[in-house]
């Protein structure tokens, strides 16, 4: 899915069967994982009724910045969206991707 690799962190939680497991020697909640990647939030957004700001980063690489749109094709309240330019997942300034990645990753 979305061009995952067969070496992917994200396939190897996917075969997993228990609770938690050792992945890159770091002890993971797996099952939450499975849970959250199997998890369609389509019939929760739908069912919301009151205003809603859906805003992200320009610069986010752990969710799509597109799914604010698909967010407000969902929501049948007002919608209000907004892509903050040079901004990652966490509203941080962040000028590069490749920053971003390097830094996030070098601090473990």
């Amino acid at each position: 899915a979305f061009g995952v690799s067969p070496g992917s962190t994200i396939v190897v939680i996917k075969a997993t069967d228990g609770d938690t497991a050792r992945i890159k020697v770091v002890k993971l909640n797996v099952r939450w994982f499975r849970e959250y990647l199997v998890h369609d939030p389509a019939p929760s957004l739908q069912r919301i009724t009151v205003p809603l700001f859906s805003v992200t980063g320009e610069k986010d690489i752990q969710v799509d910045p597109a799914d604010v749109e698909r967010i407000s094709e969902l929501v049948e309240a007002p919608c209000t969206t907004q892509i903050v330019s040079d901004m990652t997942h966490l509203l941080r300034f962040e000028p590069s991707v490749r920053t971003y990645k390097k830094r996030t990753t070098s601090s473990r």
